[in-house]
């Protein structure tokens, strides 16, 4: 299955207990970093999917610092296209309550729901999915 837009993928690595890359420094969560914490020092890929970035915080949400490259609203929905730093990525936020414009003041990414992946073999290390 494939969704629409498709999940965003981040290099970067795992280094005490974070998520880290030259534009991200990422808490993981307990659940998660149980299972990759054997990826300490290694190079890892960070699974986001669109509708997991949030504009509030929350137990789990990671503030990240992006700029909107461009946006396609879609009724309810909107499609951010993300610059964060040096990397990209594609946001799905609902628009309720938020008016007719998204400004967005704080983005957050969920992290209870991020999924990590090995580079090279391409399997999933961990996400809530493998950890419940």
């Amino acid at each position: 299955f494939i969704g629409s837009p498709p999940m965003n993928f981040i290099d970067g690595h795992i280094e005490n207990g974070r998520f880290v890359n030259n534009s991200l420094n990422l808490a993981i969560p307990e659940t998660l970093l149980k299972t990759a914490v054997s990826y300490t020092g290694k190079e890892v890929v960070l699974g986001v999917r669109p509708e997991h970035f949030k504009t509030w915080p929350g137990h789990g949400h990671e503030q990240v610092q992006a700029e909107v490259t461009s946006s396609e609203y879609l009724g309810n929905h909107a499609l951010l296209y993300l610059q964060m730093g040096d990397t990209f990525g594609i946001a799905n936020l609902r628009l309720e309550g938020m008016g007719v414009e998204v400004k967005l003041d704080e983005l957050y990414i969920d992290m209870n729901t991020a999924h990590f992946f090995d580079p090279e073999t391409e399997k999933r290390i961990c996400s809530q999915e493998n950890v419940r």
